[in-house]
């Protein structure tokens, strides 16, 4: 599977604005596939997103993640999501590592 533009304009989305109704994300996420992509994928990803689509990035799939149970562990989006905001150095006040420990279930997210 290959994300399209649409699917990460959606995550980019739940990220600034996460929907309360879980029937919403089901619907708009219903193949929890694209949370275990290669990480060459999410790195092309990546390399075309700003510095605040990329967080927002980060924080959709991660909320979608926890919230319809994904399976995904050491190969999560998230993961890979991450390591391309370390480094570009996004996240040195660790923030971004408070924001995620408190809202993942995935141990391999739970950063620091």
């Amino acid at each position: 599977m290959t994300l399209n533009d649409i699917i990460i304009s959606d995550l980019i989305e739940v990220g600034n604005n996460f929907p309360t109704d879980l029937n919403e994300l089901k619907v708009r996420f219903n193949d929890n596939s694209i949370n275990r992509l290669h990480w060459k994928e999410w790195n092309m990803i990546c390399d075309k997103l700003d510095d605040e689509n990329l967080i927002l990035l980060f924080k959709g799939i991660v909320q979608v993640e926890n919230k319809l149970k994904w399976i995904g562990g050491s190969v999560a989006g998230g993961v890979w999501i991450y390591r391309n905001i370390e480094k570009r150095r996004l996240d040195e006040s660790l923030q971004l590592t408070k924001w995620a420990n408190k809202n993942t279930n995935n141990p391999y997210l739970k950063i620091v």
